[in-house]
């Protein structure tokens, strides 16, 4: 059936395409995009290159706890005797472990320092230190001759032998503390704990990190415990009459020095507790050295 022009411009007009007036309608669709680079990590080079820096002076801060070695190479430079203000101590194997101690100088010249409770000392003109230790390798007629000290002499054997006491120093639990959180051991949890968490273990992490922590804190406290329990073993200090500036006088018993000529008389209960060593020069006397650790020395007088 042929089409009429009108037909024909009707049938355009009804199929004809009409362009949309907005594009409400139509989704959107964002073009891909990438976030920029960090400035101080732009490449993955530069990022392995931090952390490896981080780790680095982590394990080098690490090590100068660790090490006495580590802790002398970074902060310390070879000095000679008149300017070194410490010293790095090597024991004798199998008896403690090498230490950074400082120097004490007095005004005769004098270089001291303390190591493993004991004093080494080296004189003025002198090139090695010797372990300071009391007179006891004499003739027993120099005992036996002996009639006290005088107070110049006490003042100068005080300073060099120190006072007769031995202090056990109750670390505080912070100290403790730090020091436990700081051993290989557990800086290598710390560093697993570390790994489990980029892993997408961070639950189980912290629970760990949590258990950890507390674990510690009980150990510290244990340890803290037994100190002050041997710190309380000591006695206290009695009153001892001493022969000094050729008279009998009562001084402290952590006031006596190497060289003191002491009367020893029966206490309550026959035991008088003497925290040094003595020679027996007259008289008799039943020695208990049940206690082995220097806590007493009971003298039981006949």
């Amino acid at each position: 059936m042929p089409f009429s022009p009108s037909s024909l411009q009707l049938a355009l007009a009804k199929y004809a395409y009409v362009e949309p007036e907005d594009d409400e309608d139509e989704p959107e669709y964002p073009e891909p995009c990438q976030p920029l680079p960090s400035a101080y990590a732009p490449t993955f080079g530069a990022r392995l290159l931090l952390a490896t820096v981080v780790l680095l002076h982590a394990l080098l801060w690490l090590m100068q706890h660790w090490s006495v070695d580590v802790l002398a190479f970074v902060k310390f430079r070879p000095a000679g005797l008149a300017e070194a203000t410490h010293a790095k101590v090597s024991p004798i194997k199998h008896q403690g472990k090498r230490s950074m101690v400082p120097l004490a100088r007095t005004r005769d010249g004098d270089v001291s320092f303390v190591f493993q409770k004991h004093k080494y000392l080296c004189r003025g003109g002198e090139a090695t230190f010797n372990k300071v230790t009391c007179p006891a390798d004499r003739p027993l007629r120099d005992y036996l001759a002996g009639r006290g000290l005088a107070s110049t002499e006490v003042q100068a054997r005080t300073a060099l032998y120190g006072p007769n006491k031995f202090v056990i120093q109750l670390p505080t639990f912070k100290d403790l503390y730090i020091e436990g959180l700081l051993s290989p051991f557990t800086t290598f949890q710390f560093f697993c704990i570390l790994l489990w968490c980029l892993d997408e273990y961070w639950q189980y992490s912290v629970f760990t990190l949590f258990m950890m922590l507390m674990f510690e804190g009980t150990v510290v406290m244990s340890r803290r415990k037994n100190i002050q329990t041997l710190s309380g073993m000591n006695n206290a200090p009695a009153a001892v009459p001493a022969l000094r500036d050729g008279a009998w006088r009562d001084v402290g018993a952590d006031e006596l020095v190497p060289g003191d000529l002491v009367s020893i008389t029966r206490g309550k209960g026959g035991e008088v507790p003497i925290p040094c060593d003595c020679l027996l020069l007259r008289g008799s006397a039943v020695v208990n050295e049940a206690t082995l650790t220097g806590a007493e020395l009971a003298f039981l007088l006949t």
